[in-house]
């Protein structure tokens, strides 16, 4: 397997060093900060106030559970759920008829319980769990409703939460806020409270109150006298308005009256203009035991293949820890910006400047490689793939090798490599198919590829960030990985005639370790020599040898002369589509005219549209078979943008002593990448602590590996070893 190019992982033997004890830790639960624009109303996934989320990585944050999002509740009717969306980046509520309530869910049917991810399934008086809530809201409401963020251990009515806070206006005329507790009954030991704490200064009407509330939370109590707590901050935490443990109407004092943990909003304003919001809501767990981040530094850079994580640990309570490292490759936002990929059709007339049908000539390929390099900015071209017959001639002309076709290739090619030009460090990312024409002798799979592995071969690309390895024993078929507006792609290519199980079992090795990346084949021959939109006997084994894989979309192919060249099919498996585009215009005028075909993505509109243009004639074709657009939806079902990956487990330490630093190692990471990780640190007691995750990103090239060993299976290549004999 590729080794090196594949995302996977490898851990080293755990260090540790004493430390002096730290001081408590804490741990974000939820976190919400609003900062994704609105798009549409309600509850759905991805509309409304669920706007951004998209389990595993989503717009709520913190460790509680992957794919938290908002869920309506109550309202016998209830409010529309158009009442409900994202402005301003906040939270919004318009007033509409009947009440409405939302909480958190992970399933999007159930409430989610927070009680084990606050740790309180195991607290008692004697060693409490103790939690800050912080949000912001705002009454724009024209009326005298009150509005309501809640903590409960059912999810029934207001009257059932276990502690409130409400904002009122007490008339329609006031220009400040009273706040408010309500407490039920079975947390207070006496008849349910609404009562006033403070009445806010003035003006503050129309405007954000920023509410902190510190829970001492003791656990599911019983008995006569209750010992958890809540404590209310206007400041942060620097002056405390309000407390459970000197309240007069609490003579029992207070507890959570359940087992379960639930945060509930609630918002009454049935009728008048304006509206609610809610903004900045964030949990975060204060711990007895800490685990302070060592190395790397946050935001550390330019790292390499194999990066050393560790952590410093402490407990207030006696026992060892286990800490469990996590990571992943960091998911990018979706969506991006529209891109281009442009697809270069077979060249051979133009290397060897003759034609059946007039004139060809080398300039014509240069002028479709300038106009790349041109317009790569302007088009936002992120990637060229050539179909293959590169040359006309393979390694040998006329007794002699073929050293002056494979010239204008690299002349045409090595423009996309000038990063002065292309402002670019690397250049544009390309890859090159070998078709029949490629071959010596021509249309054998099994002959030679000399001055193609010469010219392009994987010593050629090894330094290229976007190179991901070669099949056998040369570069005759690979596959690249590109990224783009927060989208990977993994393009791989197949030698002309090459479709035996060996290179088969390849391919699908390949796309298993890279199932976050969108798939595209490339390959000379896909379609039908006689009918270009239907398969070829290797595009068809290609197909059906890789349709399973879900990433698996799209197919490229030339050589086929038929109908002008062009065609296209689809084909379905398990209801995903395949699309199949055949281009090649070697038998047109002049060899080709310089047509190449462009074809640009929109991620925002989850469409392609493919577009035929010669810049030697400064011309488009726009027949049916040259200029189309199809839908397909970019994102990957399982994550925003890519590669959406959740965290998986590194390595997990047993018998940690507190204060002390332990460690793991992370190997095999990929170049030019940003990788997130954090710990998660349990003590005997079962109590658990989670790091918020740290971020760091890797160089552009990795040097010092050994040479690769071919075989026909995936292969390593290094960056810098030499070329295979």
């Amino acid at each position: 397997m590729n080794r090196s190019k594949m995302f996977h992982w490898r851990l080293a033997a755990v260090g540790i060093v004493w430390l002096a004890p730290a001081v408590f830790g804490q741990t974000t639960i939820i976190r919400d900060d609003y900062n994704t624009p609105g798009r549409g109303t309600g509850f759905l996934l991805n509309q409304g106030i669920n706007s951004g989320i998209h389990p595993p990585a989503t717009r709520l944050t913190g460790s509680a559970a992957a794919g938290l999002r908002y869920l309506y509740t109550q309202g016998s009717p209830p409010k529309t759920t158009a009442a409900y969306t994202l402005g301003d980046n906040k939270l919004v509520v318009a007033a509409a008829p009947n009440s409405g309530r939302f909480t958190l869910s992970a399933d999007g049917s159930t409430p989610f319980n927070f009680a084990d991810a606050l740790g309180v399934n195991t607290a008692t008086p004697a060693h409490p769990v103790v939690y800050d809530i912080s949000l912001k809201m705002m009454n724009r409401l024209s009326g005298t409703p009150r509005f309501s963020f809640g903590l409960g251990t059912q999810e029934t009515t207001v009257d059932n939460q276990d502690f409130c806070l409400q904002l009122w206006r007490t008339n329609s005329t006031a220009t400040r806020y009273w706040l408010q507790k309500r407490i039920d009954s079975g947390s207070s030991g006496v008849a349910d409270l609404n009562r006033p704490i403070i009445r806010l200064a003035a003006d503050t009407y129309g405007t954000e109150i920023s509410l902190l509330i510190r829970v001492t939370d003791a656990g599911a109590e019983s008995g006569a006298n209750y010992h958890s707590r809540v404590q209310v901050s206007l400041d942060g935490g620097g002056t405390w308005i309000y407390d459970t443990r000197t309240d007069a109407d609490l003579p029992h004092g207070w507890r959570l009256d359940g087992a379960a943990r639930y945060f509930i909003w609630d918002q009454a304003g049935t009728s008048g203009a304006g509206v609610v919001a809610y903004d900045d809501f964030r949990v975060i767990r204060h711990d007895p035991f800490t685990a302070a981040p060592l190395a790397p530094e946050a935001g550390a850079a330019n790292l390499g293949p194999t990066v050393n994580l560790s952590v410093a640990v402490s407990n207030t309570a006696p026992g060892d820890l286990t800490v469990t490292f996590y990571g992943r490759e960091t998911p990018r936002p979706f969506p991006g910006p529209d891109f281009c990929l442009v697809v270069l059709p077979d060249t051979q007339n133009y290397a060897r400047e003759t034609s059946a049908q007039g004139q060809a000539v080398k300039e014509m390929w240069f002028a479709q490689t300038e106009w790349i390099v041109t317009n790569r900015v302007a088009h936002n071209i992120v990637y060229v793939a050539h179909l293959g017959d590169i040359v006309q001639n393979g390694d040998i002309k006329g007794g002699k090798p073929n050293t002056t076709e494979w010239r204008h290739a690299t002349n045409a090619m090595y423009r996309l490599e000038n990063a002065a030009r292309t402002l670019l460090p690397d250049g544009i990312p390309y890859g090159l198919a070998v078709g029949n024409h490629d071959q010596t002798p021509a249309n054998d799979p099994d002959g030679t590829t000399t001055l193609y592995n010469q010219y392009f071969g994987w010593d050629h690309f090894r330094d290229r960030p976007w190179y991901g390895g070669y099949f056998g024993q040369n570069n005759d078929s690979h596959y690249d990985l590109f990224s783009v507006g927060g989208l990977d792609f993994i393009v791989l290519y197949f030698e002309y005639g090459r479709h035996g199980s060996a290179i088969l079992n390849w391919a699908n090795g390949v796309l298993a370790a890279h199932p976050h990346r969108r798939a595209m084949v490339v390959t000379h021959s896909a379609g039908s020599d006689t009918t270009p939109s239907n398969l070829s006997a290797q595009g068809s084994a290609i197909y059906n040898a890789l349709k399973s894989h879900t990433n698996f979309f799209l197919m490229l192919g030339g050589h086929v002369f038929k109908n002008g060249g062009e065609g296209s099919r689809v084909n379905t498996f398990e209801g995903r589509a395949v699309r199949t585009f055949i281009s090649n215009y070697q038998g047109r005028m002049n060899g080709g005219n310089g047509y190449l075909r462009l074809m640009y993505f929109s991620p925002s509109n989850h469409t392609v549209r493919i577009r035929t243009y010669s810049p030697w004639l400064d011309r488009y074709e726009t027949d049916a078979d040259s200029e189309m657009t199809f839908g397909y939806n970019l994102q990957l079902p399982d994550g925003p943008g890519s590669p959406g990956t959740p965290f998986v487990a590194l390595a997990t330490n047993t018998g940690v002593l507190p204060g002390t630093i332990t460690t793991c190692a992370w190997s095999g990471l990929r170049t030019k990448q940003a990788y997130d990780w954090y710990v998660e640190v349990t003590d005997v007691g079962g109590r658990r602590m989670v790091m918020d995750p740290r971020r760091f990103t890797t160089k552009t090239k990795f040097t010092g590996n050994t040479p690769p060993v071919g075989h026909e299976g995936l292969v390593a290549v290094p960056d810098d070893a030499p070329p295979p004999p």
